[in-house]
This record gives structure tokens, C-alpha cells and sequence, in this order.
């Protein structure tokens, strides 16, 4: 989230899904990536991790866009689900500690893109959260 230019694109990426990540400021951000032509994209336009009402709320006021080459995508809203995100050293979220809680969002899964290079633009608010950023894909 904190990647301002996409240098940071392939770390821990592995298997058939490459995670695309929102950003971690209000301001606009753009990235550039190299993703590999078998991977799914998934990517959150907006998200939240907090309790289960926090996420009620968060989603009531969830709004956002992704447009890829053009075309715009359909988000799935995804309410408060239980997850457990395991701590590693440097994981802006935990730190070293685990963390149980609740995750909610806007969220988008595409099939692998063809090659070539794609620009994705997702735009999304929520709460007191906003998110701009832009992609340009290379696919090889």
C-alpha cells in the first residue's frame, strides 16, 4: 500500500493470483508493473478492516470504480467476513503479531490479461478513506 511507484509490485506475489494493492494515502498514485500473462488479478477499490459494525458502516458509505483499458468493471461488495492476518516482520498491518478481525470492501477478480501493456485506473471512497491510484501493466 505504501509502494509509490510499483518497485514493490512482485514481492510475495506467488501462484496463480497477483494481488494489485490500494494505496495508503488520500493523495494519487501511480504505479507501473510487471505481472506474468497465466497470473488472475485480484485488487480492492476501497476495503476496511475493523468490527463488524465498523465494516456496516464502511460499506454503506462504499463507492468506487475500476476501469481497465477503458471498460469499466464491476466491483463485488463483500461485507464483514472473519479473516486472520498472520504477522511477519515488516507487515505494515500487525507488525510481528497476528491479528483476528473482520474485512469488508469493494473488491475485483479479473482473468489474466492479454499481453501487452494495460492501464488500470481505480478510483474509491469510503468512511474517511480514499483511494486513486493507476496502473500501467506490462503482461509478459
Amino acid at each position: 500500500m505504501a509502494d509509490s511507484d510499483g518497485r514493490h509490485c512482485a514481492s510475495g506475489q506467488s501462484g496463480a493470483t497477483w494481488f494489485l494493492a490500494d494505496t495508503a494515502t488520500p493523495t494519487p498514485v501511480t504505479r507501473e508493473c510487471t505481472v506474468p500473462t497465466n497470473a488472475h488479478l485480484a485488487f480492492p477499490i476501497v476495503n476496511h478492516l475493523g468490527t463488524r459494525q465498523a465494516c456496516d458502516q464502511f460499506m454503506a458509505a462504499a463507492l468506487g470504480t475500476a476501469v481497465l483499458d477503458g471498460t469499466m468493471k464491476e466491483a463485488e461488495r463483500l461485507g464483514a467476513v472473519d479473516i486472520k492476518i498472520a504477522g511477519a516482520p515488516g507487515n505494515p498491518v500487525t507488525s510481528e503479531t497476528p491479528l483476528s478481525t473482520q474485512a469488508c470492501g469493494l473488491w475485483i477478480q479479473l482473468p489474466p490479461l492479454s499481453q501487452g501493456t494495460h492501464t488500470l485506473k481505480i478510483m474509491g471512497r469510503a468512511v474517511a478513506k480514499s483511494v486513486d491510484v493507476t496502473y500501467t501493466l506490462h503482461v509478459q
